[in-house]
């Protein structure tokens, strides 16, 4: 389970594309946000998000989607995941770390489902 974060402090939560970055897997950058969602959404997310069930990491970290979690104080904190090799990182007023999920749990495909389902393109990067 996902940790680093109450999923009741979360007040909104915006879904992005992000891309991996070129000097090391931790400078990935927000590529595009591809949607805000509303509190019941964004509650919704955030349970989500803290349900994944940890599994081994692999090495790849190239993450497609992320989120950006909002709290009532004005702070956000940015999430990557990548769900090929079951690994996330966090970054910002909650601390910066890293995580474990396993990317074929129901949270896991549900999640990833979700995400998928703001971004356009989604086809494009199966």
């Amino acid at each position: 389970m996902i940790d680093f974060f109450d999923p009741a402090a979360v007040t909104a939560v915006d879904v992005l594309r992000v891309s991996p970055g070129w000097d090391s897997v931790t400078d990935w950058q927000v590529h595009q946000e591809l949607a805000t969602l509303d509190p019941p959404a964004a509650t919704a997310a955030a349970l989500l998000l803290a349900a994944l069930p940890e599994d081994d990491p692999a090495r790849c970290f190239v993450p497609v989607y992320g989120m950006r979690l909002w709290t009532a104080d004005g702070g956000s904190t940015e999430v990557a995941i990548c769900f090929r090799c079951s690994n996330g990182q966090y970054r910002g007023h909650l601390g910066s770390g890293w995580f474990t999920l396993d990317s074929a749990a129901p949270p896991s495909l549900e999640l990833l489902a979700l995400l998928r389902s703001y971004d356009p393109d989604a086809a494009e990067r199966a």
